[in-house]
């Protein structure tokens, strides 16, 4: 019998915690799943190193499930409906603003 190859299994680190913003620390960021019925928005940490940059309309890059993903922000808020763990925003894509808040409630 021949021995098989290995598969290795591709695994995503956490990103350590970050100090959290002090006003409104908690983005609605709607996630680019890829997947019709995962089209709502979901709440995440906002680090206090991106406090000033993100905003409605930025792109930014979340943990969702196992995966890293693309995102959108659409709303930032004080508290959430969630009571659930949150995850924080991993990175900021870009700093300028792709879409307004009109333009999202389109």
């Amino acid at each position: 019998m021949t021995p098989r190859p290995l598969k290795l299994k591709r695994e995503v680190g956490r990103v350590g915690v970050l100090p959290i913003a002090d006003e409104l620390p908690i983005a609605r960021v709607w996630v680019d799943t890829g997947v019709f019925h995962l089209d709502g928005t979901y709440d995440y940490l906002i680090p206090e190193k991106y406090s000033e940059i993100v905003r409605v309309g930025v792109r930014v890059e979340v943990e969702f499930g196992n995966s890293i993903q693309e995102g959108l922000v659409v709303d930032r808020v004080g508290k959430s409906e969630t009571v659930t763990k949150f995850k924080q925003i991993s990175k900021v894509l870009s700093p300028h603003a792709v879409a307004t808040t009109e333009t999202i409630a389109l």
